[in-house]
């Protein structure tokens, strides 16, 4: 009976042993930080790649305070040599996503945001529009102006054109 025992015992300690010693998975915060530390290595591949003539980077911002990596977004102000070979400067936006690797581990890839940056161009070409219209209205102005003047007329104002720039 107390060999039984012992044994039964003994058994149980090695089992305990064998469950101390297996990896644990690791826990929730311990993932999220390791898929930040890849998101930001990645980012530091991606824009250096992504934009031509690449020279130097200004700032750098990685907003991963989201709980999912799907809302993750990064942006770099870099400083890029163009076709003329001046020095100028552009923002580039990023997002993430997850893959799973072979090791069944989670790998943090970014890609550049097409989507932003054409929303981007689009917005900054209408205010460009919004003052080229503002400019040509207030040339005919102008000239109407001037017109007058030449006649002999004597117009107080200028009368608003009904064109403003919007921002």
């Amino acid at each position: 009976m107390k060999l039984r025992l012992a044994i039964l015992l003994f058994i149980m300690a090695l089992l305990a042993l064998w469950a101390l010693n297996q990896p644990r998975p690791p826990a929730e915060y311990e993932r999220r930080e390791r898929q930040r530390e890849l998101a930001r290595m990645d980012f530091e591949r991606s824009y250096t790649n992504a934009v031509i003539g690449y020279r130097r980077t200004l700032n750098t911002f990685i907003f991963d305070s989201e709980d999912h990596y799907s809302k993750w977004e990064a942006n770099a102000e870099v400083e890029f040599i163009n076709a003329r070979g001046g020095v100028e400067r552009t923002n580039v936006w990023f997002r993430f996503r997850v893959d799973s690797g072979f090791d069944g581990r989670d790998d943090v890839q970014c890609h550049f945001d097409w989507k932003r940056q054409l929303d981007e161009r689009a917005a900054v070409e209408k205010v460009q529009a919004g003052y080229k219209a503002f400019d040509a209205c207030l040339d005919a102005r102008v000239k109407l102006f001037e017109m007058y003047q030449k006649m002999g007329m004597k117009p107080t104002t200028l009368e608003p054109c009904g064109h403003t720039p919007r921002h």
